[in-house]
């Protein structure tokens, strides 16, 4: 059976893969709901569309460039730290025959988190292993040599040291808005996560920024924040691809998804209703690629497809929605 698209004037609000409680809802389509201009979704602009910076400039860094780095071993929520790192003492890594050392090793030869979180390694080697690489670490304070195996190109718990020193030059006392209209609240004492919603054109004050914990979020560094009403909270973000799993590596720079360092309100000329559907992390009929990335954030795979004779593209996002654009205009949602 043949998949017939039609476009109405009418905006048909979808529910939405992220975080929050949006409300669906159908309103006439403005005039004016496309932008002044064509934007790509993922790349920064200022007023006239310049370029904030060439994307991916000194962003990435594969594992064959590790050696002579210096990575920080992240802090670990303390329900976690008794399973110590995925750092090893010896090349075999879990498999050694050698007698654990119960003053820097776990029951299952994991660094201890006592021992060795909150300080830095340098890389000295990696070899190749299959599709993975074995990486020797360098402990800073004792010497120690440890040992680690990449799992789809990254080791868990560990961020480039350099990349704090990158953020805070870049974001420390600026101001930022957040592209995921939320900022995360850790409590220290619960170990526990929460979130408070913030609008789209909220503007948030950097006032701090410190390493993240590992596991909960993935992202290494956490710009902590001051809303307009004065509640404190936190955007976690990457300052470069280094130690990021290959799989979750998007275009443009590593942190467009999570923070925006100009007014989208300022930059883009869409009308309300856009916004309001943005702020409810809704999508609609008629969008543009860079609306719907706006409001859901970047798809996990996008196709070039042909819809009724029209070139087109194909986005799918993780939780299975598959969207449908031609002409850069959203036409049509799939069922997951």
């Amino acid at each position: 059976m043949k998949r017939m698209l039609l476009i109405f004037p009418i905006l048909f609000f979808f529910m939405p893969p992220c975080p929050g409680e949006p409300k669906l809802a159908s309103v006439a389509v403005p005039a004016c709901a496309s932008p002044v201009s064509p934007v790509s979704p993922n790349i920064p602009v200022v007023a006239g569309g310049a370029k904030t910076e060439a994307l991916d400039a000194g962003f990435d860094l594969p594992v064959q460039q590790w050696p002579g780095k210096r990575f920080y071993i992240l802090p670990k929520q303390k329900i976690l730290q008794h399973f110590g790192y995925e750092l090893y003492r010896t090349p075999e890594l879990g498999q050694s025959a050698e007698k654990i050392d119960p003053d820097v090793e776990t029951s299952q030869r994991h660094a201890r988190c006592d021992k060795f979180g909150n300080s830095t390694i340098v890389v000295l080697k990696i070899k190749p292993v299959g599709n993975e690489f074995l990486v020797t670490f360098s402990h800073d304070k004792t010497g120690v040599l440890l040992y680690a195996k990449t799992r789809r190109g990254a080791i868990e718990g560990i961020a480039l040291a350099h990349d704090i020193d990158k953020a805070k030059e870049r974001w420390l006392g600026k101001t930022v808005y957040s592209a995921r209209r939320f900022i995360d609240v850790y409590d220290t004492v619960l170990g526990k996560l929460s979130t408070k919603k913030t609008g789209i054109g909220d503007s948030l004050k950097v006032i701090d920024i410190t390493w993240g914990q590992t596991p909960l979020p993935p992202k290494p560094l956490w710009l902590v924040v001051c809303t307009p009403k004065n509640e404190k909270g936190f955007i976690p973000v990457c300052v470069s691809r280094a130690n990021v799993l290959l799989d979750k590596i998007t275009s443009g720079r590593p942190w467009d998804d999570d923070v925006l360092e100009q007014n989208p309100k300022v930059l883009y000329a869409w009308e309300s209703v856009i916004w309001e559907a943005i702020n409810n992390h809704s999508i609609a009929s008629g969008m543009t690629g860079a609306q719907v990335r706006m409001s859901w954030g970047p798809p996990q795979a996008i196709t070039d497809e042909n819809i009724a004779g029209a070139a087109g593209q194909r986005w799918r996002y993780e939780n299975g929605q598959i969207l449908h654009f031609v002409h850069d205009s959203l036409v049509s949602p799939e069922g997951r």
